[in-house]
């Protein structure tokens, strides 16, 4: 299921992309511009090193199923399901997912420059320097 989130996440991109390539003809310039710029940051973060922070949450539980899987194929279905290792195992990696809107939220505020500005001069005011 983390790769079909992976294939939904590439898919409504797209969608965004072509909606500001062809949609937005009666918005004004400066939106247009902006909006293509939000797009542009999307997609940075989705292809290159700070997208890893937020798909991370949907890879490490995805690479976690499939260790399960190969672990407990060779046991007996009865010991499988009573394997409480792999049980809580999964159960956390399930836990995992839900970190993912944070880890997104996070990289947005660390890839737009406004927000970034706006960060270091709290830490800067909080810590006196």
């Amino acid at each position: 299921w983390g790769f079909g989130m992976f294939i939904a996440v590439f898919v409504m991109i797209y969608g965004v992309q072509r909606e500001l390539k062809y949609g937005m003809k009666h918005a004004s310039r400066i939106t247009q511009r902006f909006q293509k710029r939000a797009v542009t940051a999307l997609v940075l973060q989705v292809f290159y090193p700070l997208g890893i922070v937020p798909s991370i949450f949907y890879l490490i539980p995805l690479i976690v199923f499939a260790t399960i899987v190969a672990y407990t194929k060779s046991m007996d279905p009865v010991e499988a399901a009573s394997n409480k290792i792999a049980s809580t195992i999964s159960s956390l990696a399930v836990a995992t997912v839900s970190f993912h809107t944070f880890g997104h939220s996070m990289t947005v505020l660390v890839c737009s420059p406004t927000y970034r500005r706006t960060i270091t001069d709290l830490i800067c005011v909080c810590f006196g320097k």
